[in-house]
């Protein structure tokens, strides 16, 4: 009886390569690699909510760089944990007292500075006023002007008008002295405190001297119909 054949053993199969990992999303830089909050999409109906959407943008962009954390946070966390722990406050002592000294002082150079970043954004702010208003005064002025866009129109310049008179147009506001003007100019300050350090040490009779040749100047300035004032001249009215 002929034997059955024997089935050959299966031949080594090689082995898989591994798979590939998964490349992982780039990290945020900065102190943490997950954005800090959560995006809400909302319908962007008044600009709080243009702001939410753009912010919810920038946390779901993971290339986004945030900006390096407050260093002030860290200093007031630690400061908690220390005294709260009944714990030395050691170097952060150091670090509280650079920081904290001269508050008064500082805070007074600050409020300058912040009034000062205020005054350079007035330009700017005028000309972004004017250019909407001039988009707006030439779209108010189409043909194609619906009854919902005039009736809108109308209430956007009811709100603007009213808010114009009784926080521009109200009472009371005093007109600019031309000495305020004056104060302004720089450069004539310094011309001012350099001609009056130059005759600080000038004696009584040499001060006499010069007040009559101002006397004298402001009598050839009123001939020539001009007004003397403390920043300048002004016409003579007539």
């Amino acid at each position: 009886m002929p034997r059955p054949a024997k089935t050959p053993p299966p031949k080594p199969q090689p082995e898989a390569a591994p798979a590939a990992p998964t490349p992982a999303p780039p990290k945020r830089k900065g102190k943490s690699a997950k954005p800090p909050m959560t995006p809400s999409m909302v319908l962007p109906k008044n600009d709080e909510a243009v702001v939410t959407n753009l912010m919810s943008r920038t946390v779901a962009d993971p290339s986004v760089e945030l900006g390096p954390p407050d260093p002030v946070v860290k200093l007031a966390l630690d400061f908690i944990v220390k005294t709260g722990g009944g714990k030395s406050l050691g170097s952060l002592k150091t670090a509280l007292e650079a920081l904290l000294k001269n508050q008064a002082e500082k805070g007074e150079v600050m409020q300058a500075l912040i009034h000062e970043s205020y005054m350079n954004d007035v330009p700017d702010m005028l000309q972004a006023k004017d250019n909407a208003r001039r988009v707006f005064s030439a779209a108010t002025k189409t043909k194609d002007v619906t009854v919902t866009d005039a009736i809108a129109i109308w209430k956007l310049s009811l709100e603007h008008l009213e808010r114009t008179r009784s926080g521009v147009l109200k009472p009371g506001i005093k007109p600019v002295d031309a000495e305020h003007v004056g104060k302004t100019d720089v450069a004539k300050q310094v011309a001012d405190k350099e001609l009056m350090l130059k005759y600080a040490n000038t004696t009584p009779q040499g001060r006499e001297i010069i007040r009559k040749k101002l006397f004298k100047l402001k009598q050839e300035l009123k001939d020539a119909g001009m007004v003397p004032t403390k920043s300048g001249t002004a016409p003579s009215p007539t």
